[in-house]
């Protein structure tokens, strides 16, 4: 057996380094985590390892609410960088989105979610194969390309009639849309062209006057969601 110990202080330390320095509406809770690896030449062993677990406080998250609800929008950490967020249904927000990227209203967007009953009043329902296939892929860093029920902002969609939507497995991403309860508009902090924001000072930065910016870390991803065509399992990105 082999035990990998992870030293806590450590990990907090690097987390302040992650600016997580908002520390009134974040909260650090440290957990422990088995996984168990093998090769052809060493029995399974069994690796002991600490995790950090990052959550908003509940006075944020209903700030966040409220800001959500007024047809505000929010910059939030998300798997390889931070993204400008809004309701799904809001068309003003989306457009507001748009201006602050300088995107063309033509492209679309992406919509992320913490599970799949939150896409459930934005996308067709799929069918038992198409459940199997997305189901492999899961929460995780990959956006479908799939039909959007009717009724839905222009602005989100663009010229398409499909849109671009993932369950995510970042844990703040999770809480937000669970309190919510509901998807969010997820397209990187940054003007069209330009580089995607990795952290939250820069985000605060260059966004922060104008949307409500969440503390909080990316996943490290160096590459965004990778985007499949959910008709055609063509990669499209």
């Amino acid at each position: 057996m082999i035990l990998v110990r992870c030293d806590c202080h450590a990990l907090l330390c690097k987390a302040r380094n992650d600016e997580l320095h908002a520390s009134h509406d974040v909260v650090a809770v440290v957990s422990s985590v088995t996984a168990r690896s093998a090769s052809h030449d060493v029995a399974v062993s069994k690796i002991l390892l600490k995790k950090i677990m990052i959550y908003y406080k509940a006075g944020l998250l209903k700030r966040v609410a409220q800001h959500i609800k007024s047809g505000g929008v929010i910059a939030y950490p998300t798997e390889s960088c931070f993204g400008l967020g809004c309701s799904a249904q809001n068309y003003k927000a989306i457009k507001q989105i748009l201006k602050l990227k300088q995107r063309s209203k033509t492209k679309g967007l992406i919509v992320i979610a913490g599970k799949f009953a939150q896409l459930e009043g934005l996308v067709e329902p799929f069918n038992n194969q198409q459940l199997h296939y997305i189901n492999q892929y899961w929460p995780g860093p990959y956006s479908f390309i799939v039909k959007v029920k009717p009724r839905l902002p222009r602005n989100l969609t663009g010229k398409h009639d499909k849109l671009a939507v993932r369950v995510t497995a970042h844990q703040q991403v999770k809480q937000l849309c669970g309190f919510l309860d509901m998807a969010l508009v997820s397209t990187s902090a940054n003007k069209s062209g330009l580089q995607a924001i990795k952290g939250y000072r820069e985000c605060i930065r260059q966004f922060g006057k104008q949307v409500m910016v969440l503390p909080g870390t990316t996943l490290g991803a160096k590459k965004p969601s990778t985007i499949i065509d959910l008709k055609t399992r063509r990669i499209l990105r």
